[in-house]
């Protein structure tokens, strides 16, 4: 029933087409954009889950049912957005009469209704700063773990135009990897001397994996079944416990945490070893 709520249709009443129906996974995350109670939105967690794909229909779906409708999807290359969401959006647009215009500077996808998805990267903080003076409703950052933070901090900053139907917010898709990601979505913990404002009340993670896909390429499991542990854990599994650099590989927070209550009463050591 939730996913017939959010399925996509056009055409006379009676006669309509339907062009997407979520799968659950992501109707979780349709309802967490819609329930507006988040700036920051995370899908994903694992390869094959649908995350991009996500993120254009998500886009789609806001500029068919709210006039004026102004969304930024963004790569941080040029050529991963040509591989990735560019190859697909021509087709995707003669479905609802819009107008995709590739060669434009940058690539826009304009509707009849006045609303348009701009299609971006960011490759440097250079490029960031390039977005400074633009105003959007809704921001998609794709593969959001090859962004750097403080280049998702600048561009959020252009999430800001406010109307009755819909508060401007970021929703960004990835996999596991990104520290940065993980201390905000997973761990909701950040440096708050550098970012005195961060409200982990703001941050929303909706998990998606291989498993969460009822339509897999069973050659791409495969591929996936097939690799090294680690990188199984973060591709297949959704592990957020493997990272770039990580000392000790083996290490699992199910496994090897657990929290402790000490009573307030009981004395503190503190001490420091510089280590040389």
């Amino acid at each position: 029933t939730r996913q017939s709520q959010w399925s996509l249709y056009t055409g006379p009443k009676g006669k309509e087409c339907c062009h997407y129906i979520p799968l659950p996974r992501q109707v979780e995350a349709l309802e967490a954009v819609a329930s507006q109670q988040y700036k920051w939105i995370l899908f994903g967690g694992a390869r094959g889950g649908g995350k991009s794909r996500f993120l254009r229909w998500l886009a789609y779906y806001y500029c068919l049912t709210i006039d004026g409708f102004q969304c930024l999807l963004i790569r941080r290359t040029y050529p991963e957005l040509e591989k990735s969401h560019m190859r697909w959006m021509g087709a995707e647009a003669l479905r609802f009469g819009a107008d995709y215009v590739p060669s434009a500077k940058p690539p826009v996808l304009r509707f009849r209704n006045g609303s348009i998805i701009e299609l971006g990267h960011c490759q440097d903080m250079q490029a960031a700063d390039h977005y400074l003076s633009a105003e959007y409703h809704l921001i998609l950052p794709d593969e959001l773990g090859t962004f750097e933070e403080d280049m998702i901090i600048r561009l959020a900053s252009t999430a800001r135009i406010h109307c009755p139907q819909f508060k401007p917010c970021i929703v960004g898709a990835t996999n596991p990897g990104a520290t940065w990601v993980k201390a905000r979505w997973i761990e909701k913990v950040v440096d708050r001397d550098r970012y005195a404002d961060y409200d982990p009340a703001q941050y929303h993670f909706i998990c998606s994996k291989l498993d969460d896909n009822p339509y897999p390429d069973p050659g791409y499991e495969a591929f996936l079944n097939a690799l090294d542990p680690d990188t199984k854990a973060a591709w297949r599994d959704g592990s957020w416990d493997v990272f770039e650099g990580q000392y000790f590989k083996e290490f699992r927070a199910a496994k090897h945490l657990r929290r402790l209550e000490i009573p307030p009463e009981l004395p503190r050591l503190g001490g420091m070893d510089w280590g040389f």
